[in-house]
Protein backbone atom coordinates (compact mmCIF):
# COMPACT_ATOMS: atom_id res chain seq x y z
CA UNK A 1 0.00 0.00 0.00
CA UNK A 2 1.12 3.50 -0.89
CA UNK A 3 1.95 6.30 1.57
CA UNK A 4 -1.30 8.04 0.05
CA UNK A 5 -3.34 5.18 0.72
CA UNK A 6 -2.11 4.94 4.06
CA UNK A 7 -2.61 8.84 4.65
CA UNK A 8 -6.32 8.53 3.62
CA UNK A 9 -6.96 5.42 5.77
CA UNK A 10 -5.44 7.42 8.77
CA UNK A 11 -7.72 10.56 7.93
CA UNK A 12 -10.70 8.26 7.62
CA UNK A 13 -10.14 6.42 10.62
CA UNK A 14 -9.22 9.67 12.75
CA UNK A 15 -12.15 11.62 10.52
CA UNK A 16 -9.55 13.96 9.55
CA UNK A 17 -10.90 16.36 6.94
CA UNK A 18 -8.34 17.56 4.02
CA UNK A 19 -8.99 20.98 5.04
CA UNK A 20 -8.23 20.16 8.47
CA UNK A 21 -4.84 18.06 7.86
CA UNK A 22 -3.99 21.40 5.56
CA UNK A 23 -4.42 23.96 7.96
CA UNK A 24 -2.04 21.83 10.98
CA UNK A 25 0.43 20.88 8.14
CA UNK A 26 0.61 24.07 6.66
CA UNK A 27 0.08 23.47 3.29
CA UNK A 28 -3.13 23.85 0.68
CA UNK A 29 -6.21 21.35 0.72
CA UNK A 30 -5.67 20.41 -2.71
CA UNK A 31 -1.93 19.84 -1.75
CA UNK A 32 -3.43 17.22 0.64
CA UNK A 33 -5.41 15.57 -1.79
CA UNK A 34 -3.14 15.37 -4.09
CA UNK A 35 -0.66 13.65 -1.92
CA UNK A 36 -3.37 11.31 -0.79
CA UNK A 37 -4.18 10.57 -4.21
CA UNK A 38 -0.91 9.70 -5.14
CA UNK A 39 -0.75 12.63 -7.73
CA UNK A 40 1.77 14.15 -5.80
CA UNK A 41 4.50 13.16 -3.32
CA UNK A 42 4.29 14.22 0.00
CA UNK A 43 7.22 16.71 0.61
CA UNK A 44 10.13 15.87 3.09
CA UNK A 45 9.25 18.71 5.45
CA UNK A 46 5.63 16.98 5.84
CA UNK A 47 6.59 13.66 6.81
CA UNK A 48 7.44 14.56 10.79
CA UNK A 49 4.04 16.31 11.24
CA UNK A 50 2.01 13.53 9.57
CA UNK A 51 3.95 11.36 11.92
CA UNK A 52 2.85 13.63 14.88
CA UNK A 53 -1.01 14.05 13.59
CA UNK A 54 -1.70 10.36 13.25
CA UNK A 55 -1.14 7.57 15.75
CA UNK A 56 -1.68 5.07 12.73
CA UNK A 57 1.58 2.02 12.73
CA UNK A 58 0.75 1.50 8.96
CA UNK A 59 1.36 5.55 8.21
CA UNK A 60 4.00 5.70 11.37
CA UNK A 61 6.01 3.03 9.52
CA UNK A 62 5.85 4.06 5.90
CA UNK A 63 6.80 7.29 6.74
CA UNK A 64 9.91 5.87 8.85
CA UNK A 65 10.87 3.94 5.23
CA UNK A 66 10.54 7.28 3.29
CA UNK A 67 12.09 9.43 5.84
CA UNK A 68 15.10 7.64 5.89
CA UNK A 69 15.71 6.46 2.27
CA UNK A 70 14.57 3.33 2.99
CA UNK A 71 16.68 2.59 6.37
CA UNK A 72 13.43 1.76 8.87
CA UNK A 73 11.43 -1.38 8.87
CA UNK A 74 8.66 -1.38 6.56
CA UNK A 75 5.45 -2.39 6.76
CA UNK A 76 4.60 -6.10 5.92
CA UNK A 77 1.55 -5.46 3.76
CA UNK A 78 2.68 -7.65 0.81
CA UNK A 79 -0.46 -9.95 -0.87
CA UNK A 80 1.42 -12.94 1.02
CA UNK A 81 0.65 -11.39 4.59
CA UNK A 82 -2.15 -11.78 6.83
CA UNK A 83 -2.92 -8.45 8.81
CA UNK A 84 -4.07 -10.14 11.91
CA UNK A 85 -2.21 -10.84 15.20
CA UNK A 86 -1.99 -14.96 14.48
CA UNK A 87 -0.66 -14.50 11.69
CA UNK A 88 1.90 -12.09 12.70
CA UNK A 89 2.75 -14.47 15.46
CA UNK A 90 3.31 -17.28 13.37
CA UNK A 91 6.01 -15.16 11.10
CA UNK A 92 7.83 -13.39 13.55
CA UNK A 93 8.37 -16.76 15.59
CA UNK A 94 9.21 -18.44 11.74
CA UNK A 95 11.87 -15.79 11.11
CA UNK A 96 13.19 -15.03 14.67
CA UNK A 97 13.85 -18.72 14.61
CA UNK A 98 15.60 -18.39 11.72
CA UNK A 99 18.04 -15.74 12.85
CA UNK A 100 18.40 -17.58 16.13
CA UNK A 101 19.39 -20.82 14.08
CA UNK A 102 21.94 -18.75 12.17
CA UNK A 103 23.35 -17.21 14.97
CA UNK A 104 23.92 -20.29 16.79
CA UNK A 105 26.29 -21.63 14.17
CA UNK A 106 27.65 -18.59 13.35
CA UNK A 107 31.70 -18.79 13.71
CA UNK A 108 32.94 -15.64 14.10
CA UNK A 109 35.72 -15.84 16.23
CA UNK A 110 37.79 -13.57 14.10
CA UNK A 111 38.23 -10.02 14.84
CA UNK A 112 37.26 -8.06 12.21
CA UNK A 113 40.21 -6.77 10.67
CA UNK A 114 40.60 -10.23 10.06
CA UNK A 115 37.92 -11.15 8.75
CA UNK A 116 38.13 -12.91 5.03
CA UNK A 117 35.06 -12.81 1.90
CA UNK A 118 33.55 -15.79 3.53
CA UNK A 119 33.16 -14.61 7.21
CA UNK A 120 31.86 -10.99 5.56
CA UNK A 121 29.57 -13.00 3.67
CA UNK A 122 28.41 -15.18 6.60
CA UNK A 123 28.02 -11.41 8.81
CA UNK A 124 25.86 -10.35 5.90
CA UNK A 125 23.50 -13.38 5.93
CA UNK A 126 23.36 -13.17 9.72
CA UNK A 127 22.47 -9.54 9.13
CA UNK A 128 19.70 -10.25 7.19
CA UNK A 129 18.35 -12.76 9.41
CA UNK A 130 18.31 -10.76 11.89
CA UNK A 131 16.72 -7.78 9.99
CA UNK A 132 13.58 -9.99 8.44
CA UNK A 133 13.18 -11.26 12.45
CA UNK A 134 12.99 -7.84 13.88
CA UNK A 135 10.82 -6.79 11.10
CA UNK A 136 8.65 -9.47 11.39
CA UNK A 137 8.36 -8.29 15.31
CA UNK A 138 7.91 -4.82 15.13
CA UNK A 139 5.07 -5.87 12.83
CA UNK A 140 3.48 -8.10 14.73
CA UNK A 141 3.25 -4.76 17.44
CA UNK A 142 2.21 -2.98 14.68
CA UNK A 143 -0.81 -5.16 13.76
CA UNK A 144 -1.82 -5.50 17.49
CA UNK A 145 -1.85 -1.89 18.09
CA UNK A 146 -4.11 -1.66 15.34
CA UNK A 147 -6.41 -4.83 16.19
CA UNK A 148 -6.83 -4.06 20.01
CA UNK A 149 -6.79 0.08 19.33
CA UNK A 150 -3.64 0.20 21.55
CA UNK A 151 -1.47 4.06 20.64
CA UNK A 152 1.93 2.43 18.50
CA UNK A 153 3.47 5.91 19.29
CA UNK A 154 2.60 5.04 23.04
CA UNK A 155 4.69 1.47 23.28
CA UNK A 156 7.43 3.39 21.44
CA UNK A 157 7.54 5.87 23.72
CA UNK A 158 7.41 3.53 26.90
CA UNK A 159 9.90 0.78 24.87
CA UNK A 160 12.53 4.18 25.50
CA UNK A 161 11.85 4.76 28.91
CA UNK A 162 12.44 1.07 29.54
CA UNK A 163 15.78 0.79 27.62
CA UNK A 164 16.98 3.97 29.59
CA UNK A 165 16.14 2.45 32.55
CA UNK A 166 18.07 -0.53 31.99
CA UNK A 167 20.75 1.77 30.87
CA UNK A 168 20.73 -0.05 27.68
CA UNK A 169 20.05 3.55 25.64
CA UNK A 170 20.53 7.55 26.52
Amino acid sequence: MSIGAKLKNAMKAGAVKEADLAVDVHYSRQAVSAWANERRRVPGDVLPKLNNRFDDPDLMMEIGVLATNGVSLPPLDGDYIRQDTLAMIDLAMKETKEAMDKLAKAQLYKPPEHATDRDKQEVQSINEEVLEAACSMVNLVRVNCQEYGLSFRTMFQQLEVTLKARRMGK
